[in-house]
């Protein structure tokens, strides 16, 4: 089975907390590397990320993380293969407390529909 393609990551805060996104992927080296954080997603926001924004190269294996702001991260259990020209969108929902949430992914999705630029790192 070939690996799932996506260009975006969809995340949907409904916790009691303020997260933030980033991602990991694996370089041409087999090396795994980590992007800048993405800036705050509140309760009840959904904040919808371009990988190539975040400097993920085209190609590589990547996959979510998301911090939590007083606690500590929660990192997705699959992976997907980045490839730019992707309309693919792999869409999460992360819920909880500070002390104890759950990241899920919710489904994979077509087109750029809510798919801005970032920006905002920090």
């Amino acid at each position: 089975m070939s690996q799932q393609t996506i260009g975006s990551f969809r995340l949907l805060n409904e916790g009691g907390f303020i997260a933030k996104m980033s991602f990991n992927y694996i370089d041409d080296d087999g090396r795994n590397k980590g992007t800048l954080q993405s800036r705050d997603i509140f309760p009840g926001q959904t904040m919808a990320a371009r990988l190539t924004d975040f400097g993920v190269p085209d190609g590589a294996l990547v996959s979510l993380q998301v911090d939590v702001v007083w606690d500590g991260q929660n990192k997705a259990d699959e992976a997907f293969a980045h490839d730019r020209r992707s309309d693919g969108i792999a869409c999460y929902a992360i819920a909880g407390t500070t002390a104890s949430n759950m990241l899920a992914l919710t489904g994979l999705e077509r087109g750029s529909a809510g798919v801005q630029k970032t920006g905002g790192f920090q």
